[in-house]
């Protein structure tokens, strides 16, 4: 998470996904349906927002399923998602139990 004064115009920042090092989505937040703005007044009719809490926004194209070779994670996969320059979010693909 990043401090507001971090982010000139979050309707302008780079958002990528990886699975195994292959990029999947590459897209940018000036694509997303409804900007940031949106969603926040949309959550906060529903709930109310604590400092800290998360507002999942959806997925740019390029989303596995709906590709035209469909493409699943399985198990021991590497998943990173970036958004601008603030870091690289990974993690491994889970066994099923």
């Amino acid at each position: 998470m990043v401090g507001r004064d971090e982010v000139p115009d979050p309707q302008a920042l780079p958002i990528a996904c990886r699975v195994n090092g292959g990029i999947l989505q590459d897209s940018s937040t000036k694509e997303m349906v409804f900007t940031g703005a949106e969603l926040v007044a949309f959550a906060s009719q529903a709930v109310a927002l604590e400092p800290g809490g998360m507002i999942l926004t959806g997925t740019p194209n390029g989303v596995g399923v709906l590709r035209d070779q469909q493409v699943f994670l399985e198990p021991g996969d590497r998943v990173e998602v970036e958004v601008g320059d603030f870091g690289t979010l990974a993690n491994p693909v889970g066994s099923h139990m």
